[in-house]
């Protein structure tokens, strides 16, 4: 595993063992960039349903039991609805108390080769995408 890959995930469990309720894993598609390009690894952290706020991003499970991780976009009746960035229209299943599995608390990304000429490691903290 290359040093940045490395450094990345030393990083990403780092953070996840520091923080109650917290996890890691790798996304993988398109729907999401360029905010998480594919196999960026993830923190996530269980939060309570009633604590969700527009633009985090969500990951949850649909029933065909993939897990699907996409922004939330609207309070509904019947949960949020969410979409990934690079889809048109939002998910026609709802986010809700049951499907839920965590929020993105931050992100991590080995580049090739930074403006300097080095290897570096991308990382974020985030809990909220805002749309432009």
């Amino acid at each position: 595993m290359p040093a940045t890959e490395e450094k990345a995930w030393q990083r990403a469990i780092s953070l996840a063992e520091a923080t109650p309720d917290a996890f890691v894993l790798v996304g993988t598609g398109r729907s999401m960039q360029p905010l998480y390009e594919s196999d960026t690894i993830l923190v996530l952290r269980q939060l309570p349903f009633m604590e969700l706020q527009r633009g985090q991003t969500v990951l949850y499970r649909n029933k065909r039991g993939k897990i699907i991780a996409h922004v939330l976009v609207s309070r509904t009746r019947d949960g949020w609805r969410a979409r990934g960035l690079n889809n048109s229209i939002h998910d026609m299943e709802p986010v809700q108390a049951e499907n839920l599995v965590g929020i993105v608390l931050a992100a991590f990304k080995p580049v090739s080769v930074g403006p300097d000429g080095k290897r570096h490691v991308i990382g974020a903290a985030t809990d909220r995408y805002t749309a432009k």
